[in-house]
């Protein structure tokens, strides 16, 4: 019969001890290969996330353009605006202004003459006439004027690109592109060669 002993139940208990003493550090190490495995997981989708965007391409700036296309027929620091459309209403009217008595359309807009006209036909066509439009009207419509405006000076000349062109005393009537509102005589000595019309038909110049 077997009979225990002191000294063999305490080598009993230090083999328990060491088999769970292994299977202790067995568990912590996989348990570490499991947090690296996540922590590198997550640190994979971290780093897509915050992946910076692809640039985009700035949009190509459309290029200035100036209303003077031609030095003799404009003011170059002019800013291109919208006048009366061609075929606009044939009428003529005196309005007060900086310059005196001068000769405006219907909506007011201050009327001009170009001296190489010499009371013929317009010469301020094509590019010339992107920064002077002509006050014109249509085929067979009647010219007429407003209070001030001597009606025997008014009459009608060719314009090749835009019909009949209002005159006044012989001189093709302009709009200035430069003028934004009623009473504006932004066009006055332009170039030397555009001037406001006063009542009697002649270019006011205050030089």
């Amino acid at each position: 019969m077997f009979v225990s002993t002191r000294s063999t139940r305490t080598r009993t208990a230090s083999r328990v001890f060491a088999l769970a003493a292994v299977a202790a550090i067995t568990l912590a190490a996989c348990g570490d290969d499991d947090d690296n495995a996540a922590s590198g997981t997550t640190a994979a989708a971290a780093a897509a996330t915050t992946a910076a965007p692809a640039p985009t391409a700035a949009p190509t700036e459309a290029p200035a353009t100036t209303v003077n296309d031609r030095g003799l027929y404009g003011n170059s620091g002019a800013t291109a605006t919208t006048a009366a459309p061609a075929g606009a209403e044939g009428v003529v009217k005196v309005a007060d202004s900086n310059l005196g008595k001068v000769l405006v359309a219907a909506n007011g807009m201050t009327l001009y003459l170009f001296m190489p006209d010499a009371q013929g036909d317009p010469t301020c066509t094509s590019a010339c006439a992107g920064a002077w439009p002509p006050l014109t009207v249509a085929d067979g419509a009647q010219v007429s004027g407003g209070d001030g405006v001597d009606a025997a000076l008014l009459a009608t000349a060719t314009n090749p690109d835009a019909g009949p062109q209002v005159t006044y005393n012989g001189w093709p009537l302009y709009y200035f592109s430069g003028d934004s509102a009623p009473g504006d005589t932004n066009g006055e000595g332009s170039g030397g060669v555009w001037y406001a019309v006063d009542p009697t038909g002649n270019p006011v110049d205050n030089d």
